[in-house]
């Protein structure tokens, strides 16, 4: 069976906050204020270090 869990295929939509380059994506950095969806696990830790911010809709 994989080892990776189900959180590990959803991801969530962020706003950088500061200049960021994505690990696993080789060198290309994202700038301040650009809008991406990245792994959850990712999106967790760059939210908790302050380089992005949630950005997705809210419910209704």
């Amino acid at each position: 069976m994989n080892s990776k869990n189900k959180t590990d295929f959803k991801t969530l939509e962020v706003r950088l906050l500061r200049n960021y380059r994505p690990e696993g994506e080789g060198t290309e950095k994202r700038s301040t204020g650009e809008e991406l969806e990245l792994p959850i696990r990712e999106a967790k830790r760059v939210i908790g270090l302050g380089i992005a911010e949630r950005n997705d809709p809210l419910p209704n």
